[in-house]
């Protein structure tokens, strides 16, 4: 697993894209509920769901492989990130991992499809935000881990 995930150069770009993609799933939630206005309310909460868990499956499924990516014994920050953001006042994103953060995206990204089929049946008045900002939730918890 380990060959296959060096393969695809997978350190260099999974922990961006584990906080772009729900950030992408929110703007797409709440422009499909600005179009969806007016519409039928129930079709709109299963769309809504659906859109929701499958993000939440598919940042899941990236996840896993970070538990092969990085190295237990290694000291330092893993799988680093470095991006010039504002090149002109000299600020940089700088994205790792340890062991501890490992753990805890490990943890987010396996819970939050948890989240959405806990509440499935419970919301049902503007299911569009709250599972955009669900979706930002995310972005946020695992931007600080």
């Amino acid at each position: 697993m380990t060959n296959f995930l060096d393969g695809i150069g997978y350190d260099r770009w999974i922990l961006p894209a584990l906080l772009i993609l729900p950030l992408l799933g929110a703007a797409w939630l709440g422009f499909a509920g600005w179009r969806a206005r007016g519409q039928d309310a129930a079709e709109a909460m299963r769309a809504s769901r659906r859109t929701a868990l499958v993000i939440f499956c598919l940042e899941a499924f990236l996840s896993v492989g970070l538990w092969w990516s990085v190295d237990p014994t290694a000291t330092g920050w893993q799988a680093t990130v470095d991006l010039a953001w504002i090149p002109q006042w000299g600020v940089r994103v700088i994205l790792g991992i340890d062991g501890i953060a490992l753990t805890l995206v490990l943890l987010t990204t396996l819970l939050m499809p948890l989240a959405v089929l806990g509440s499935w049946t419970s919301i049902r008045e503007r299911t569009y935000s709250y599972y955009a900002l669900l979706l930002i939730l995310t972005t946020g918890m695992l931007g600080v881990f």
